[in-house]
């Protein structure tokens, strides 16, 4: 099985093995980072990672379940068809990506929010 990408005039088609490689390589990277963090004893906000965390995984299975059981174009894609389910799953998809992105957004946040902290109670601390 294959994510096939249409963008204008190019024709992405990327193999399901690939996919799940760079999923499983984004979560991995993600987990490092809150790793790292903790290391260097940078506290996050608890309800901000916890939200970060348990939404992306949310987005991400809930994108594989419509991506796999809910879409009957997934399962044959020899024939394709330009239809009102069609183009529902799509805006599906763009919504799901852009949850994600904006859960990324939402750590980056995090993490820039916990560093201004952390140097202020250094410098109030000297």
């Amino acid at each position: 099985m294959t994510f096939d990408i249409n963008i204008y005039d190019t024709y992405y088609v990327i193999r399901e093995e690939d996919f799940y490689t760079m999923v499983s390589f984004f979560i991995l990277i993600l987990g490092l980072l809150y790793f790292l963090l903790e290391k260097i004893d940078i506290i996050l906000s608890a309800i901000v990672s916890k939200l970060h965390i348990l939404g992306t995984i949310l987005l991400t299975l809930l994108f594989f379940k419509n991506q796999y059981f809910l879409n009957p174009i997934s399962l044959s894609k020899k024939y394709y068809e330009i239809s009102r389910f069609d183009s529902l799953h799509i805006y599906e998809t763009v919504s799901y990506i852009l949850g994600i992105l904006i859960l990324q957004l939402l750590f980056i946040i995090n993490i820039f929010v916990s560093l201004i902290k952390k140097m202020r109670l250094l410098r109030a601390s000297q």
